[in-house]
């Protein structure tokens, strides 16, 4: 909405004159929620897919969740020394699907770490 506000591009995309009032965010919330339930949205989104696989535009390799890349679920409780058995003893733990693991002062790299769950997932940090 602010940038409807703000930017004359989106004015004229949505049918506003540059002095009329931007409508509150609130009728935007209701007519999406509105909208997104009929039919036309489902085929609309339907039509995109299609055009995505017709044109070979997604991938298998990996998704990206707001800008960054992921290319594994894999709990950094896992990453463990490579070469090593698992560490955790399920024995001793009280939840052996996530088990407890001090990694703390630890440093830990791609080159002597590995997921035990995932091994072609890496260790990333945004920065």
């Amino acid at each position: 909405m602010e940038q409807i506000d703000l930017n004359l591009a989106y004015r004229w995309f949505v049918g506003l004159s540059a002095d009329e009032p931007v409508w509150d965010a609130t009728v935007f919330s209701k007519n999406r929620d509105r909208l997104v339930g009929q039919e036309v949205s489902q085929r609309f989104f339907e039509e995109i897919r299609k055009s995505i696989d017709e044109h070979d535009l997604a991938s298998n390799e990996h998704f990206s969740v707001d800008g960054s890349q992921l290319e594994a679920w894999a709990s950094l409780k896992s990453f463990q020394l490579k070469g090593e058995e698992d560490q955790s003893d399920p024995r001793l733990d009280d939840d052996p699907g996530n088990p407890s693991v001090d990694f703390r002062g630890e440093k830990r790299c791609n080159d002597t770490h590995e997921s035990k769950t995932d091994p072609e997932s890496r260790l990333y940090r945004k920065g």
